[in-house]
């Protein structure tokens, strides 16, 4: 009979510790919520807060720009994978691969391929530091 009773107790005291458990979790949520710093909102922004997402993207922040260029082009013709990959007679995964890290690895005439197949024109462009801010206002404009 005491087995059965110890039991019971152990059970009502494991229920108290995870209901308590759950208070605890809930109070520091409260508590971080009322902190007064700043949380990332955007998926980008909490890509960004993690210091070696930072790190992976100020390496390859041309290319994947280049991807983004890209992305962005395909959703302004109501393109998907699937068609690209047929404009430019190639498989999908070649396409899936390309928009996904592997524009680094291409050469500036496959990347040229892939902007004529979006209707785009890709310049590779050489100018001097002091001109960067410049030429950027000027393509910002005209873009």
């Amino acid at each position: 009979m005491r087995t059965i009773a110890k039991s019971a107790t152990k059970k009502k005291v494991a229920k108290k510790k995870a209901t308590s458990k759950k208070k605890t979790t809930k109070k520091a949520i409260a508590k971080k919520s009322s902190d007064k710093r700043v949380f990332p909102q955007s998926a980008h922004d909490k890509f960004m807060a993690n210091k070696e997402n930072k790190k992976r993207y100020e390496k390859k922040k041309v290319s994947f720009e280049l991807e983004y260029q890209m992305q962005r082009a395909m959703e302004g013709l109501d393109m998907d994978k699937t068609s690209l990959s047929k404009k430019l007679k190639v498989n999908k995964s070649e396409v899936t691969r390309k928009l996904q890290g592997g524009i680094s690895k291409a050469n500036l005439t496959t990347v040229a391929k892939y902007a004529s197949a979006l209707n785009q024109t890709f310049i590779p462009l050489i100018i001097p530091k002091e001109k960067e801010e410049e030429v950027m206002e000027l393509l910002a404009s005209v873009l």
